[in-house]
């Protein structure tokens, strides 16, 4: 699995924003932070579909 700082850089090195992030999965900032903040509490469905969005 992924840690909080893996996914939050990854997306940083994307260019993305929490916000920008949550508008490409069609879900909210919040989410997107308590992704990042706790990635195994997640669906392994949710972790890819944030992953997938990253390219």
């Amino acid at each position: 699995m992924p840690t909080i700082t893996q996914l939050a850089r990854l997306r940083a090195q994307a260019g993305l924003t929490q916000r920008e992030m949550a508008s490409l999965l069609k879900t909210s900032q919040p989410w997107i932070c308590r992704l990042e903040a706790n990635p195994d509490a997640v669906s392994v469905r949710s972790l890819r579909r944030y992953l997938e969005a990253l390219g």
